[in-house]
C-alpha cells in the first residue's frame, strides 16, 4: 500500500512517484524553442504584450494545441495498439508538471503565477477560445470508445465543457457531460492510488464553480447535479477539507432541498439526504481503495457521523458497519494494514458503541484459532506494558531527583573523599611492608556505578580483589591505619 502523497499545492508534505517517471521530459519542450524562435524573426511583435515572455506564452499554447489536434487525429491504417500508446503518451505530457527552465521564459499574461501543469495552461486556452476546444470534441468523435481520449478530454475540456459547452443540443450535452464524469472519476483514482494530487485542481472547480455556484443549477446540468454530486462526494475525504465537510453537506442539503424536484433520480429516491449519499459513496470507494493513507483519511472523516450527526438511513448504516468490520479484521477479505485495523476498530467503537464489549470478546476469541497472530498480539502488548511501565518508573525517579549513574559515581567519589590518607609513621622496612601500606587502586566509576553488574554492586573479581588486599594487609600490617573494618564500614 502507498503510504506517501504528492501534493501540488503544499498541503501535504510526502512524497509519492508519479505515473511518469521523473526525470521525463515533456514532448511539449520542445514547442517552447519554436515558440521562441518565432519572437525572434518576428518583425512586428503584438503591440498589446510588450513583454517577450507573454507572447512566448501566448505562442507555446497555440502551439501545444495544434501538437494535440495531431496527436489525436485518427488514421484508418493505424492498429488500435498504437494509438493507446500514442494517447497514453499524450496524458502523460498533458498531466506532467512545467520544467523549470520552461518557467523561466514564460509569463502569464494576467496573473502573476503560471499554472503548474501542462493541462492547467490548455484548459484556460480552450476556455477563451471555444473554437479550439470545438475542434478538439470534432476529433474526439472518432475515439469516442477509447479509456485514454476519455482523461485526455476530462483534462482539457473541463472548464469549456462547464462555462460553454452545454448551451447547445441537450442529447449531444449530456453525452459529453457523462463522458467527462467517466473520464474525471478515473483521473480522480489515478491519483489516490498513486498518491499524488494532480488533478486536485478540477476537483475543486466541480466543487466550487460548478456544485456550489448556484447558477449553475439550470438546464440539463441541473439534471445531472446528483451524478456530479456523487462523482464529488467520493473524492472529497482525499482532495477536501475534513473541517469543513459538515458545513458542506449542509449547503448541498439546503440546494437538493431547493432544487430536488428537476434532478433525474430513481423513482425510489424520493427524498435525498446528503449524509446518506455521502457515507454510501464513500463506503464504495473504500471497499476498492489499496491506499492506505488514503484509507485512514476517509476512516478519519466518517467518524464524524455520529451523535447529531449520525446516519439516519438503515441500510446506510449496516454498509458502514460490516466495512469497518472487514476493514478491522485481519485477513481476508479486504487485508488492511495495522494503522488501518487500529483506525477502523477505533471508529467502530466511536460510531457503534452498543456491543462494543462484546467485540472486544469475540475478537479475542477468535485469536486462539490464528495461533500465529495470538502470539503477536500478546508480544505487542507486553511490550506496550513495558514502555508505560517504564516511562512510569523514570518519571517518579525524575521527581525524586535521580539522575542515573553519574549520581551513583559522584554520591561514590563523595564518600570516599572523607576518607583520610594513610599516614605511617615510619618508612616501610621490607617490600611486603610497602606494598600493604600503598594506597588500594579501586576504580570507583566502574566499581559503584550501577550499570557495572546486573544487580548494581562490585563486580565479583573486584571484591575478590579487594578481600585479598585485606587479608595480607592484616597479615603483615596489622598496626595499619587504613583497616580493612574502616573499608568496610565506608
Amino acid at each position: 500500500m502507498s503510504t506517501d502523497i504528492e501534493d501540488d499545492e503544499g498541503e501535504l508534505t510526502l512524497d509519492a512517484a508519479p505515473l511518469e517517471k521523473k526525470n521525463r521530459s515533456s514532448s511539449f519542450h520542445d514547442l517552447l524553442e519554436e515558440a521562441a524562435a518565432a519572437e525572434r524573426s518576428a518583425k512586428s511583435p503584438d503591440s498589446l504584450h510588450n513583454d517577450p515572455k507573454i507572447r512566448n506564452y501566448l505562442r507555446f499554447r497555440s502551439k501545444m494545441h495544434l501538437k494535440v489536434c495531431e496527436l489525436l487525429k485518427p488514421s484508418d491504417e493505424e492498429e488500435d495498439a498504437t494509438r493507446n500508446e500514442r494517447l497514453k503518451a499524450l496524458f502523460n505530457d498533458l498531466s506532467s508538471k512545467l520544467e523549470p527552465e520552461v518557467s523561466l521564459q514564460l509569463r502569464h499574461p494576467t496573473d502573476n503565477t503560471l499554472p503548474l501543469r501542462y493541462y492547467l495552461m490548455l484548459a484556460e486556452f480552450y476556455a477563451s477560445e471555444s473554437s479550439k476546444a470545438s475542434e478538439i470534441q470534432q476529433l474526439g468523435v472518432a475515439l469516442w470508445n477509447n479509456a485514454h481520449f476519455h482523461l485526455v478530454h476530462s483534462l482539457l475540456l473541463y472548464r469549456w465543457l462547464f462555462e460553454s459547452g452545454l448551451h447547445g443540443d441537450e442529447t449531444g450535452s449530456a453525452k459529453w457531460l457523462a463522458m467527462f464524469i467517466k473520464g474525471a472519476h478515473n483521473l480522480f483514482w489515478l491519483d489516490v492510488e498513486n498518491s499524488t494530487r494532480r488533478f486536485s485542481h478540477i476537483w475543486r472547480f466541480v466543487c466550487n464553480s460548478v456544485f456550489l455556484a448556484e447558477g449553475s443549477w439550470s438546464g440539463i446540468l441541473c439534471r445531472k447535479m446528483e451524478q456530479i454530486w456523487n462523482l464529488i462526494a467520493k473524492f472529497y475525504p482525499y482532495y477536501g477539507d475534513s473541517s469543513q465537510l459538515l458545513e458542506f453537506l449542509s449547503i448541498s442539503q439546503t440546494l437538493f432541498d431547493k432544487y430536488g424536484m428537476e434532478l433525474e433520480r430513481p423513482a425510489q429516491h424520493y427524498k435525498i439526504n446528503a449524509i446518506n449519499m455521502f457515507v454510501n459513496e464513500a463506503v464504495r470507494a473504500m471497499a476498492v481503495m489499496k491506499n492506505e493513507v488514503a484509507l485512514i483519511k476517509y476512516i478519519s472523516d466518517l467518524s464524524m457521523f455520529h451523535g447529531a450527526n449520525a446516519v439516519p438511513g438503515r441500510k446506510t448504516k449496516t454498509r458502514l458497519y460490516a466495512l469497518l468490520l472487514d476493514l478491522a479484521t485481519p485477513g481476508y477479505p479486504l487485508y488492511p494494514t495495522r494503522n488501518v485495523k487500529s483506525a477502523a476498530q477505533q471508529a467502530m467503537d466511536l460510531l457503534f458503541p452498543v456491543g462494543r464489549f462484546w467485540r472486544s470478546i469475540i475478537h479475542f476469541g477468535f485469536r486462539f484459532l490464528r495461533p500465529l497472530s495470538f502470539v503477536h498480539w500478546f508480544q505487542l502488548r507486553v511490550m506496550q506494558a513495558y514502555t508505560y511501565i517504564a516511562i512510569l518508573f523514570a518519571t517518579i525517579l525524575s521527581v525524586f531527583g535521580w539522575s542515573g549513574s553519574a549520581s551513583g559515581r559522584s554520591g561514590a567519589k563523595k564518600k570516599i573523599k572523607e576518607i583520610p590518607p594513610p599516614s605511617p609513621s615510619k618508612p616501610p622496612s621490607s617490600p611486603v611492608q610497602a606494598r600493604a601500606t600503598a594506597p588500594i587502586p579501586i576504580n570507583f566509576n566502574s566499581a559503584f556505578s550501577p550499570s557495572s553488574s546486573p544487580e548494581g554492586s562490585f563486580p565479583r573479581r573486584q571484591l575478590n580483589r579487594l578481600i585479598g588486599i585485606f587479608r595480607r594487609q592484616n597479615a603483615t600490617a596489622p598496626a595499619n591505619n587504613l583497616s580493612a573494618s574502616r573499608i568496610d564500614s565506608n
